[in-house]
């Protein structure tokens, strides 16, 4: 089995029913702390918790590991099978390509999140000497994207994420 074998997922869901069904007007979140921090306990250095992003990542990839309904994971794909993809992706077209990946994905990973929260992010990479173009379809449950005091809007980040990007020296490939 993949995830917590269902513990972190039996947790969330009980402070959720606590929060939301219980007429007690306090919750306690004490069981879902000892699920992560059995799990993670990384996240809880000290008896202080760390880094909330590294947090709610690891909520949001142990709640779609534990709600998984891939019971049985697929082969690794082959090199020979990549190279298909690829040659199938450059003569039908982009959406074509995507969708591929996006199945690819869904033999590793169908749960409740990602059916209301993952998508799938683009990603080209041109060579600026000999202009070959390298795409890639990847999903992503969350983004980390940049966030400066200037920034007014949530559009603002998005914006700054997608910019396009020169790489010079170490980062060229």
């Amino acid at each position: 089995e993949f995830g917590s074998k269902g513990e972190v997922a039996r947790a969330f869901a009980k402070l959720m029913h606590s929060m939301w069904q219980s007429e007690n007007s306090v919750c306690n979140p004490q069981d879902l702390h000892s699920k992560l921090a059995r799990f993670a306990p990384h996240l809880f250095e000290n008896g202080d918790q760390q880094d909330v992003q590294e947090f709610l990542a690891f909520c949001i990839d142990g709640l779609h590991e534990d709600l998984n309904r891939v019971t049985q994971r697929p082969a690794t794909i082959t090199s020979e099978q990549i190279l298909a993809d690829e040659r199938l992706g450059r003569e039908q077209g982009e959406e074509v390509a995507a969708a591929l990946a996006w199945c690819r994905h869904l033999e590793h990973g169908k749960s409740i999140l990602v059916d209301l929260m993952q998508g799938q992010l683009r990603s080209t990479v041109t060579c600026s000497q000999c202009q070959h173009t390298s795409r890639r379809f990847d999903p992503f449950l969350y983004l980390s994207v940049p966030v400066t005091k200037a920034m007014m809007h949530v559009t603002d980040c998005i914006n700054k994420f997608l910019e396009e990007e020169r790489l010079v020296g170490s980062e060229q490939w």
